[in-house]
């Protein structure tokens, strides 16, 4: 047999830490952690797709949350079934078309700034801040809050 000379518990041992070493190169390389945040720093100016503009370098993709704390006109749709978008400071956002999400579109850390969504909406939930933070949202295209619209 292959592996003559040694004990099965280190056989075993050794195979289990290098399964456990793959799936970790495996899901960070993904981006599966399931966290993106825009930079907009390396890649086409104000791309969605174009993975240098994120951080970790990969597109934010469905299931993913991405933060968003800067400007951006975005000039390409999202993919549909993020898990969330998060929009943090004094960030004037746009989406060129429609937005959606399996989870909240989240604009509690937002200290001022616009956001616009040319398209369709779609979310479980929109948060947004409290009494006391002035910015403005337009949705051009409608949208659909399935569960609740939060004030924090």
């Amino acid at each position: 047999m292959g592996f003559q000379g040694r004990d099965s518990k280190t056989v075993n041992t050794r195979f289990i830490i290098l399964f456990l070493i793959m799936c970790g190169l495996f899901f960070s390389a993904a981006g599966l952690w399931g966290q993106q945040t825009w930079d907009g720093i390396g890649g086409v100016a104000d791309t969605w797709n174009d993975e240098d503009n994120w951080t970790p370098a990969t597109i934010p993709g469905p299931g993913v949350t991405a933060t968003i704390p800067l400007d951006v006109a975005f000039v390409d749709d999202p993919p549909a079934n993020l898990a969330s978008v998060v929009i943090t400071g004094n960030s004037t956002v746009s989406f060129p078309g429609a937005l959606s999400m399996t989870g909240t579109f989240d604009l509690t850390g937002m200290t001022g700034g616009s956001v616009t969504v040319s398209g369709n909406l779609t979310a479980q939930a929109l948060s947004v801040p409290g009494v006391g933070t002035a910015f403005d949202i337009s949705l051009n295209g409608g949208g659909t809050i399935t569960n609740n619209v939060n004030f924090n």
